[in-house]
This record gives structure tokens, sequence and C-alpha cells, in this order.
């Protein structure tokens, strides 16, 4: 039996196309399974990195808490507490020279205002604001560990409250359901925005502790400030500010507290920007968007809580 010679090549691309084909099948499965592996091996550590972002700012937020509680007195076993105590003397020296000077500074204004008549209750009243002075000059160092401890105690109860910022429930569904691409997009974002939580973090931290080294650089010249009452009128109003300025450092940790807590709370109420549509790699994206956005509103309130407090009590 003879076939034609064009009979011959359709059969042999037929066969051809059907081998490639074939190839092409077992090649595209293992393609798939090659990728899916892969993926399976990118939704771990993205799992790992959007867990760790709120462990790290859990972790912050707690520590800033703990720190709250402790006045500059047993910050770091009282060395730096010790430190300024060895340097009071000096300050209180002087301090107490000035109350001379601005008693004195007092008394010649009220005498020679000859508009009014000096009277036994001044000399009472002038004589009152030098003992005052000279009383509250060398007591600096009690009165500022009192307000300390009163603001530390205040807030520490306030932050007996909080309760961590938990992680939504819909994230491991979304990276289960994520495919290679989304993965792997999601997880570089991922990594970046772990670095800005870290950040966020480490901001707050350094909030806390900076304002433990503003108290102590402040309360020597305490002294020098409190000197101003003996001489009254404007000449006291530098002590006024120094005790506005003194009960801003301190009490911000109010504020701090309840920045941290009631954002904590609303946070796990369920913060959300409000978009639910879209593919697993948008809804990744929003995830770890809105767990940012709301590290940053926290980090944000502990860091102005002076400038709070200051409008609130006008200080």
């Amino acid at each position: 039996m003879r076939f034609s010679k064009k009979k011959v090549g359709v059969s042999i691309v037929i066969l051809f196309i059907t081998m490639l084909s074939n190839v092409t099948l077992v090649y595209a499965g293992w393609i798939d399974d090659k990728f899916e592996t892969v993926t399976n091996l990118l939704r771990s550590p993205l799992q790992g990195l959007i867990e760790g972002m709120y462990g790290v700012f859990n972790l912050c937020c707690k520590t800033t808490l703990d720190l709250i509680g402790i006045t500059p007195k047993e910050f770091n076993n009282g060395l730096g507490w010790d430190k300024i105590a060895d340097i009071m003397p000096i300050f209180t020296g002087v301090a107490l020279s000035l109350v001379v000077t601005f008693f004195l500074a007092g008394f010649f204004r009220e005498c020679i205002n000859i508009k009014q008549e000096f009277t036994v209750e001044q000399i009472i009243k002038i004589l009152a604001r030098l003992g005052i002075a000279q009383g509250i000059v060398a007591s600096t160092m009690p009165i500022a560990e009192a307000i300390c401890k009163s603001a530390g105690l205040f807030a520490k109860a306030i932050s007996g409250t909080y309760s961590e910022i938990v992680m939504p429930n819909s994230i491991s569904n979304t990276i289960e359901s994520a495919n290679f691409g989304e993965a792997l997009v999601a997880l570089i974002v991922g990594a970046m925005l772990f670095v800005v939580a870290v950040v966020l973090g480490g901001t707050m931290l350094y909030t806390i502790y900076f304002r433990i080294y503003k108290i102590l650089i402040v309360i020597p010249f305490g002294a020098l400030a409190f000197s101003t009452i003996s001489g009254g009128g404007s000449i006291s109003s530098t002590a006024t500010a120094y005790l506005k300025t003194f009960l801003a450092y301190t009490g911000e940790i109010i504020v701090m507290a309840v920045a941290i807590i009631l954002s904590s709370a609303i946070l796990n109420g369920g913060f959300s920007f409000g978009y639910t549509g879209g593919s697993d790699l948008v809804k990744l994206l929003l995830i770890m968007l809105e767990a940012i956005f709301s590290f940053a509103v926290i980090t944000t309130a502990v860091k102005g809580a002076e400038g709070t407090l200051r409008r609130a009590l006008n200080l």
C-alpha cells in the first residue's frame, strides 16, 4: 500500500504537534507546581513579617507604658538623679543669694511708690514672700520628686487598662489565597513597612526617654527660678513660667498613657480605610498600610503629649 508524500507529511506534523502539546502540558504542570511551592515559601515569611510588625510596635507601646511609671529618681538606678543631687548645692547657694537680691528689688519697688501708703500688712507680705522663697529654694529637689511621683502614679493607674493591638483575622486567609506575584510584591512592601514600624516604635521610646532627661536637666534651674518669688509682682513671673514648664514635662506622661490606651482600643475595634474590594494584593497592601497608619497616629499622639497638655491646661 502506497502513501502519498503529502499524507505522510501531514501525519508527521500532526504527530509532532500532539507530542509538543503533551510536553507543554507536562511542563506547564511542572511550572505550576514549582510556582505553588515558591508561593508557599513566600507566604510564611509574609505572615511572619506582618506579625512581627504588630509585635514590635506592641513591644514598644508596652515598654513605653512601663517607663511611664518610672520616676527620674528611679531611672537607671538613680544615677542621673544622684548626679543632679551632687550639683544641686551649687545652684541652691546661688539661688539663695538671688533671693536677697530679688527681695531688695521688690522692697524698693514698693517703697518708692509715693501713691501707695506703706502699711504693716505690706511689710508682713514682703517678709512672708522672703521666707516662702527661701523655703521653696531649699526644697527644690523634694518638691520636684513629689511632682514626678504623683504624675507617675497617675499615669500608671491609667496604663493598667492597656490592651495590645491585635492583628486582623482576615490577614491569614488573604495571604493563603494570594498568588506568586501578589505574595512577592506584598513581601517587598511589607519589608519596607516593617522598617517604618520599627522607626515609629523607636520614636515613641525616644520620646519617653528624652522626657526623663528634660526633667533631670531643668530640676537644678528650679532653685534659680523660685528665687524670684521674693521679689513679687512681675519679678516672680519667672517662677510661674518655670513651674508651668516643669508641670508640662512631668504631666505629659499622663497624656501619653491616655493616647496609647485610647488608640489601641479604637484600633482593636476595627479601624479600616473602608475599602474592601480588589485583588488579594490590594487587600494585603491595605491591611499593612492601615497598620502603619494606626502606628503613626499613636506615635504622633505620644510625641505631641507635651503640647497637648500645655494647650489643655494653659501651661
